[in-house]
């Protein structure tokens, strides 16, 4: 940066700046100084950024920069509402705490535009961006002017363009689930599931049961929201003609419809979650959610620090792998039922 600043007349500050897209510096000098880093083939100093990023991690970190959190949902106030999207922003607010930044929710509604989100986001500095799921909204991301922007994303079902994202490892999940369940003594698992594509569960779930034997397997019962007025009867029915003994779900209303329908659980039917957060069954998959958050605040602001900015021509994905938990809906069968004799 030394050479460069000589090299124009300008302060390494300076350099420093239109290297990091601070918006302080104008599109003419930024645009000089990147064509000249370029001529002078400019590398980053790894030891340096390392050291930096140390300091900030074992010391009292000083702040430098704000990171937004993109809330598009159709009810903003309802997003953090759920545990899991909560946990992930508790992890993402301490980890950007640790290495200096501040993590600054920023709300998309009728009152604030693409374009006047841009606005705002550039004027103050902000270079680093993650964005969230949006739910059922609609949202034509690509009317920002990314290049301004270091971007991930929180799950693969935020819409296009597709920027690097860091998500659960759902079918590792679908996978480990079903194979957790079974070491439970459970041997005809059923799967009721949205029939959503990013629902990466059930591919996890269906290799898993596409190797069992015949007598074992469940065919999966999917739905759409909203359900249709006759679900209680098809999930009913559904039961009674395929027997589980054992239900994974993703759907937090099932103990309730089970019980409407004469089903005692766990003594008729075991329940297991693919997500244990935000959904009263207890035995399941913990996706780790602060993890998510750390890991995208990690995955951010290494971003920021190597200057790549835009829609990445090779997105990536950073995949955090679930853990197990146990839980008193699905308590482990007996050596008898183990044997298949349930």
């Amino acid at each position: 940066m030394t050479d460069i600043a000589r090299h124009l007349g300008v302060s390494q500050s300076t350099v420093s700046r239109a290297l990091h897209n601070d918006p302080r510096v104008t599109d003419e000098k930024r645009k000089q100084i990147l064509n000249a880093a370029r001529e002078l083939n400019f590398q980053p100093n790894p030891m340096a950024t390392a050291l930096s990023i140390q300091r900030h991690v074992q010391g009292k970190p000083t702040f430098h920069a704000t990171l937004a959190w993109l809330n598009a949902y159709p009810d903003p106030k309802k997003l953090r509402g759920y545990r899991h999207f909560d946990l992930c922003w508790k992890g993402a607010t301490e980890t950007a705490r640790r290495l200096g930044f501040h993590l600054e929710e920023f709300v998309l509604n009728e009152k604030t535009s693409l374009r006047r989100l841009e606005h705002i986001l550039h004027a103050r500095g902000i270079a680093g961006v993650m964005i969230v799921p949006q739910g059922l909204s609609v949202i034509d991301w690509e009317r920002i002017d990314w290049s301004k922007f270091s971007v991930v994303r929180l799950g693969r079902s935020a819409g296009t363009p597709q920027f690097h994202c860091i998500q659960s490892d759902q079918y590792y999940s679908g996978v480990l689930a079903t194979h957790r369940m079974r070491e439970s003594g459970y041997r005809r698992i059923g799967l009721v599931s949205p029939l959503d594509p990013f629902h990466y569960f059930v591919g996890g779930y269906l290799s898993t049961a596409a190797r069992l034997p015949k007598s074992h397997r469940v065919p999966p019962l999917f739905f759409v929201e909203p359900l249709p007025g006759d679900w209680q009867r098809i999930l009913d029915r559904w039961i009674r003609q395929h027997k589980p003994d054992a239900i994974l779900t993703g759907y937090p209303q099932l103990p309730d419809t089970l019980a409407t329908l004469g089903y005692r659980v766990p003594a008729d039917l075991g329940l297991a979650a693919l997500n244990i957060y935000d959904c009263p069954i207890d035995a399941g998959i913990d996706q780790l959610p602060e993890e998510i958050g750390y890991a995208a605040i990690q995955f951010l602001t290494s971003l920021i620090n190597v200057n790549e900015r835009g829609i990445p021509g090779t997105p990536r994905e950073v995949l955090i792998k679930g853990k197990w938990h146990d839980g008193k809906l699905l308590p482990r069968l007996s050596g008898k039922a183990k044997s298949g004799e349930r």
